[in-house]
């Protein structure tokens, strides 16, 4: 009866973390497909540039609504960081 207490915890952490890396890399793939990009360019121009900033603004605008009702510390954790993406593009 213990083990299967053990088993079916960990079970359930297990599937708690792969909510949570899904959840991640759902808010992340536009960085990680931008950095992809614009890293297979050698030399970059100013066009792809505005695209990339305007995606970017466009992606985070439309999580941090979703995020901001999030009451979790690791959500609200990935909004601080969008947040200060947010903040650090805009400069």
């Amino acid at each position: 009866m213990i083990q299967h207490t053990l088993i079916t915890g960990n079970s359930a952490q297990h599937r708690m973390n792969g909510r949570l890396s899904i959840y991640v890399m759902d808010v992340l793939r536009e960085i990680q497909f931008w950095t992809l990009q614009m890293s297979k360019r050698h030399m970059v121009t100013l066009y792809p540039v505005i695209t990339v900033y305007n995606d970017m603004f466009s992606h985070m605008d439309g999580v941090m609504p979703a995020l901001a009702k999030k009451k979790t510390q690791w959500k609200e954790d990935l909004y601080l960081a969008v947040k200060c993406a947010q903040q650090k593009l805009s400069k």
